[in-house]
């Protein structure tokens, strides 16, 4: 059985040779470029102490980046990258799982594998070999970037420990996921939306917990206890580092590996837990043009993004209100408000920032709603039936752009149920400016997420078969470049490459950049029915 792990450990690394290798080396250059960032721009103990102090009175921040713990570089790179870095350790991981879990299964592949004298559960072992090396390599590469720029070897391992324990964590989910769901689309989506609801449960403890501003440090709220980022975060490592709290992230990954194992033993290939509602045999009169057809196609993901959304708008209200409250009760951190923002009303000026932080989150999760939309139809034609679909008499620019404008849909009915459910979750408390406020900053993050899902379509219009990396990879570089750009101390050229770097905060003072930005996802979608007209259908 040996021989043959190794040698689908070695099929897998080859196939993604080009992605893995981008993932690790682009998570591993941003520990290395930020925690040299942070080294130069806060070298001096006062701007060192000047941050933390800063961070600690601005719970929204904390929510958004994470826990410092002490006046220290290693506090602040801990506070600034950790939980950012989860949540892509956390996307990696679960999307590698679902390539090689469910969606094999579902293109025929893995009914090949079982062809041939293979265990049963030979298919598992090996994507987890593959998912626990590239974690450890992270972890590796990670520790050594840390210790080049001047960090402690202790507190270096700790990091590459913690990044390691999350990343297999997170793989036993994906894996759990590809058992237990019909399809790769429906174990992606369930992933993403466990690794971003474990993001939003860790802010919610962090920015509610109680600060010492003169140790630097901070005590998250149980809240945090709930999520998985949440445990890795308490190891604190660069500062306290303190490895025992790996243990509860190594236990449950353990049991999510060892639940996948054994349902994959039982279970038939193709069967799942939840099974897939199989459709009429014939179409009904509302699917008889191509707009009608990719409405039906989108619907189900699209509703599932908007449902997730909406769940996390809904918590934003009484987040950010208990966030206000609990600030002003602190004399120590209202003082500190008070004279950072005299005059003003600080548990407003805190709800105000928090709700933009996670609207610009929505954002990001509005734009892998559109590019996930945009390459489906990527699979439509590796798997034939756009080939049938393109054998009747229908014009393959529309079907394209159709395709492309309901991805682009999509982006705003996810962004709407987010508005929506924070506005209502407002409103139940008393605070209709509030909630009307985070339905205009959902609003404003509309044209940068389908500017995203549009560069997914010319992909697909111009590069069918480099499409997936790229519409994927155009997401991440964008949320990288408007959340990490002024850490790293990046061009401004280079930051103003991604669309989020140009959603204003409400209320809006100028809507120049707005409109730029919705002038550029236009001439994208007409570049795509442009590029459409003459491209060729590849498997």
């Amino acid at each position: 059985m040996m021989g043959t792990v190794l040698t689908l450990v070695r099929m897998r690394l080859r196939r993604d040779r080009v992605a893995l290798t981008v993932w690790v080396l682009g998570i591993t250059a941003l520990v290395g470029g930020a925690s040299s960032a942070v080294i130069t721009e806060f070298g001096d103990p006062d701007q060192q102490r000047q941050l933390i102090t800063l961070a600690l009175t601005t719970p929204a921040l904390l929510a958004f980046r994470g826990v410092p713990n002490g006046f220290s570089s290693g506090s602040i790179i801990w506070f600034q990258l950790f939980t950012w870095l989860a949540v892509l350790i956390g996307l990696l991981n679960t999307f590698l799982a679902s390539r090689h879990g469910r969606a094999e299964e579902q293109d025929g592949r893995r009914e090949l594998l079982a062809s041939t004298p293979m265990g049963r559960m030979t298919p598992i072992v090996s994507t987890l070999v593959v998912g626990i090396v590239v974690d450890v390599l992270i972890g590796i590469l990670s520790a050594a970037a840390l210790v080049a720029v001047g960090e402690s070897i202790v507190g270096a391992v700790t990091v590459g420990a913690t990044f390691a324990v999350t990343g297999l964590l997170f793989l036993g989910i994906g894996l759990l996921a590809g058992e237990l769901l019909p399809t790769a689309r429906a174990a992606n989506s369930w992933g993403v939306g466990i690794v971003l609801g474990s993001y939003v449960v860790r802010a919610a403890g962090d920015a509610l917990g109680t600060a010492d501003l003169a140790a630097g440090t901070l005590t998250p709220s149980w809240i945090g206890l709930l999520s998985p980022i949440g445990w890795a975060e308490r190891t604190l490592a660069l500062s306290a580092n303190r490895a025992v709290w790996l243990v509860p992230g190594l236990v449950c990954a353990v049991a999510a590996i060892g639940v996948a194992a054994m349902v994959g033993a039982k279970r038939d290939l193709g069967a799942s837990l939840v099974t897939e509602r199989r459709g009429p045999a014939t179409a009904s009169p509302s699917l008889h043009s191509t707009l009608s057809l990719a409405l039906r196609q989108q619907r189900g993901s699209v509703l599932g993004w908007a449902l997730g959304a909406a769940v996390l708008g809904g918590v934003t209200g009484s987040l950010a209100t208990a966030i206000g409250s609990a600030a002003v009760q602190n004399s120590a951190i209202s003082r500190v408000l008070r004279q950072l923002a005299p005059g003003g009303d600080v548990s407003a000026q805190l709800v105000t920032v928090f709700t933009a932080a996670i609207m610009t989150m929505m954002g990001i999760v509005a734009a892998a709603a559109g590019v996930q939309a945009v390459l489906r139809t990527r699979a439509e034609e590796t798997e034939g039936r756009a080939e049938l679909l393109l054998a009747l008499p229908v014009g393959r620019v529309r079907w394209m752009v159709q395709t492309v404008l309901i991805a682009i849909a999509g982006c705003a009915v996810v962004l709407l149920a987010a508005g929506l459910a924070a506005a209502l979750s407002f409103g139940v408390r008393g605070n209709s400016a509030a909630g009307w406020r985070a339905l205009q900053q959902a609003a404003v993050e509309f044209p940068a997420a389908a500017a995203v899902a549009a560069v997914a379509g010319l992909a697909l219009s111009t590069v069918p078969r480099w499409a997936i990396g790229i519409g994927w990879g155009a997401l991440g570089l964008a949320a990288v470049l408007a959340l990490f750009g002024g850490l790293l101390s990046l061009p401004s050229w280079l930051v103003d490459i991604s669309p989020f770097a140009h959603v204003p905060a409400v209320p809006l003072r100028s809507a120049t950049a707005l409109v730029v930005v919705a002038t550029v996802g236009i001439v994208l979608v007409a570049a795509t029915g442009v590029t459409a007209r003459r491209r060729e259908w590849t498997a």
